[in-house]
């Protein structure tokens, strides 16, 4: 069975990642503790950098998201939650001198939504949503 990291763990590993993922897909090579890299490369891949999006509600993914991804998302059922989250997120960026605060986006299952589907994810909007959902035809 292979252990399940510590939550600080977790979050050093993301933040690593994250930056040295810009790196390595130019082809350089990349050392990196945290990870145990050592003249790691990929190679001449020739790639445009992804969209990066981090997801979670903790003040330290929100931090690792303003300094380093292009988005956040929560997964929540509960708009005023959705909410919520997103002041903190505006704070963290304002922080870490992330100005404007990078756009918010809300995961949403069909479980988890209301029967009336398009006035729940309005009411994500209303909170700043900027994530895509599918319009109903």
């Amino acid at each position: 069975m292979v252990p399940f990291p510590p939550f600080e763990d977790r979050m050093a590993r993301l933040e690593a990642t994250r930056r040295t993922l810009p790196s390595l897909w130019r082809g350089e090579r990349v050392n990196d503790e945290t990870l145990g890299l050592s003249g790691a490369s990929l190679g001449p891949i020739g790639i445009d950098r992804p969209r990066l999006v981090v997801g979670g509600s903790s003040a330290r993914a929100m931090a690792i998201g303003a300094r380093y991804c292009d988005g956040w998302n929560l997964s929540t059922p509960d708009p005023t939650e959705f909410k919520a989250g997103r002041g903190r997120l505006k704070a963290v960026c304002v922080q870490v001198g992330k100005e404007p605060p990078i756009p918010a986006e809300a995961q949403l299952w069909v479980r988890d939504l209301w029967q009336d589907a398009r006035s729940h994810l309005r009411s994500y909007e209303d909170g700043g949503c900027g994530g895509r959902h599918p319009r109903p035809g």
